[in-house]
């Protein structure tokens, strides 16, 4: 099912599953949707480990980071690297030049 929200994110189907569980987010981005972590919800030591598990489990695939708190989106975006296909997602507004650092 094709959309632009599909295009957009480079995933199969507009499903996005917003959890706290790695596993959920991993099975659903194997499934063609987009699985969305909470980040909030973990150390950034314990953070840096989980995401290199899903780099490992998704084998490509684009998954989110679901960052709940200003404060924390300052600690996820160093941890996005080149290799890392993921997306942080936030209602809270941004620490000045987080937002830069996550667009390169």
């Amino acid at each position: 099912m094709r959309s632009r929200l599909t295009d957009m994110f480079g995933i199969d189907v507009p499903i996005f599953a917003f959890t706290h569980k790695p596993e959920v987010a991993i099975e659903v981005t194997n499934a063609g949707g987009m699985g969305a972590l909470a980040a909030s919800y973990y150390q950034p030591d314990e953070l840096e480990r989980i995401l290199t598990d899903m780099d490992e489990k998704t084998l490509g695939r684009p998954y989110c980071i679901d960052v709940l708190f200003a404060n924390k989106v300052g600690e996820v975006v160093p941890m996005i690297s080149a290799s890392r296909r993921c997306f942080v997602f936030s209602f809270s507004p941004s620490p000045r030049g987080c937002t830069d650092r996550g667009h390169r």
